[in-house]
């Protein structure tokens, strides 16, 4: 359901240098189907993993099996989607897989809202509303730190904003969320809303 601009892909990839592209077919990735019985951490069942029960488990399979074909030394992820990041590198670390994991930051558009190929979806006045959130979220992140109970307040605010559905808008320490704590706290809001039909993910 994704948008999928392949020749648009391809063209960004030149212009950057890149010698090689993999693209698969789904067959030779799964020719004997899914593994059914990879173990990921619990983590999974928190925020998106309520709604979409499965997936990161999929997920996983399907890096993990990349990573078998392709033996990159160094992986990337976008922190936009901040549960799978940390999914994944908790899993490489238990399997005691010796490539690198990286996050890189969410690239936002000059309005805020974080660049994703689901944003071809929105509309002009939908784009708008998404800044919008965006803007308010990062205003009452420091009270909400301080208050959680702040966060069904914001959650009205969205709504009321003509937001469709929110999903999950909640509050971790995300050097807590794979039970591998750091000295220093470090706070992310995550949300899932619909617009319309698109459903956006970000954590700021």
């Amino acid at each position: 359901k994704y948008p999928r601009p392949i020749n648009k892909d391809i063209s960004i990839l030149r212009s950057h240098d890149v010698d090689f592209l993999y693209l698969p077919r789904a067959n030779q990735i799964y020719p004997h189907g899914h593994n059914k019985k990879i173990e990921i951490n619990s983590f999974e069942k928190k925020l998106c993993g309520r709604f979409r029960p499965g997936h990161f488990r999929a997920v996983t399979d399907v890096i993990e099996r990349f990573n078998n074909i392709i033996r990159p030394k160094r992986i990337y992820f976008g922190e936009k989607d901040m549960q799978q990041l940390k999914i994944i590198e908790d899993y490489f670390k238990k399997k005691k897989l010796k490539n690198k994991i990286i996050g890189c930051k969410t690239i936002r558009e000059k309005n805020g809202l974080a660049i994703s190929s689901r944003n071809l979806l929105l509309k002009i006045n939908e784009k708008k509303l998404a800044s919008k959130i965006y803007k308010l979220i990062i205003k009452d992140k420091p009270k909400i730190i301080k208050n959680k109970k702040i966060l069904n307040d914001l959650k009205k605010q969205i709504l009321s904003l003509g937001v469709k559905k929110i999903d999950y808008l909640e509050i971790y320490d995300i050097n807590k969320l794979i039970k591998t704590p750091k000295i220093k706290k470090k706070h992310k809001i995550f949300i899932a809303y619909y617009l319309d039909k698109v459903r956006l993910i970000d954590n700021i």
